[in-house]
C-alpha cells in the first residue's frame, strides 16, 4: 500500500478509552488503538457548553487530521452500556453510568431521573407554574395552613362562664 493509501485509511480508526486528564482548558485522553497500541494525550473535542469525563473502556472514534498520526483529536466517545435507548424523534437525553438522566421530551417537557433520588438545587428555586408531589400540589398545601391558622388563631368567640375562669373551646363566630 503506498503512503497516501495509508494516510487515508488511518484518518478514521476506532479505540478504546484508557484514562482521561480532565485537569487543563483541553480534556487530554489517553487510549488503546489498533493493534493494542496506546496513544497518549489525545485532544478530546467536546461541544460547547457540554463536558464529560467518560469511563474507561468506552468506546472512541479517533480522527488523524489529514491522515497524519502526529497529532490526533477525538470528538466522538461513547459508552454504548449506559446509553438512553427508545427516545422519541427530537428528544435529546444527557445521562451518566449511574442510570441518571435528564430528558428533554419531544412534547417540550423535561424530566429529571436521578439516580439517587434526589435533585439538589443550589440557589433560589423559581417556578412559574405550581409544584405538585405525590401528596399534592404546593397550592393545596398552602390552602391548607391557612385554613389551620384561621381556625386556630383567626377570628373566634370564647364563652366564658365567669370573669377570671377558663373560657371553652373557641367557636365560630356568629355570621350576620
Amino acid at each position: 500500500m503506498n503512503r497516501a493509501e495509508n494516510r487515508i485509511q488511518t484518518m478514521i480508526t476506532r479505540g478504546e478509552l484508557e484514562t482521561v486528564d480532565d485537569s487543563a482548558e483541553v480534556q487530554l485522553v489517553k487510549l488503546s488503538g489498533r493493534d493494542g497500541e496506546i496513544i497518549d494525550e489525545v485532544e478530546h473535542v467536546q461541544g460547547y457548553g457540554v463536558t464529560v469525563n467518560p469511563p474507561k473502556g468506552a468506546g472512541v472514534l479517533l480522527l488523524s487530521i489529514g491522515g497524519s498520526q502526529d497529532d490526533p483529536v477525538t470528538s466522538a466517545i461513547d459508552a454504548a452500556e449506559f446509553r438512553v435507548k427508545g427516545l422519541e424523534s427530537g428528544e435529546v437525553a444527557i445521562y451518566d453510568q449511574t442510570g441518571t438522566v435528564i430528558l428533554l421530551k419531544s412534547s417540550g417537557d423535561v424530566e429529571i431521573q436521578p439516580s439517587s433520588g434526589v435533585v439538589k438545587v443550589t440557589g433560589d428555586l423559581e417556578a412559574s407554574g405550581d409544584l405538585k408531589d405525590a401528596s399534592g400540589t404546593l397550592d393545596e398545601l398552602r390552602q391548607e395552613f391557612i385554613n389551620f391558622v384561621d381556625l386556630t388563631y383567626g377570628v373566634h368567640v370564647h364563652v366564658c362562664a365567669a370573669p377570671g375562669n377558663p373560657s371553652g373551646p373557641p367557636q365560630a363566630p356568629e355570621v350576620p
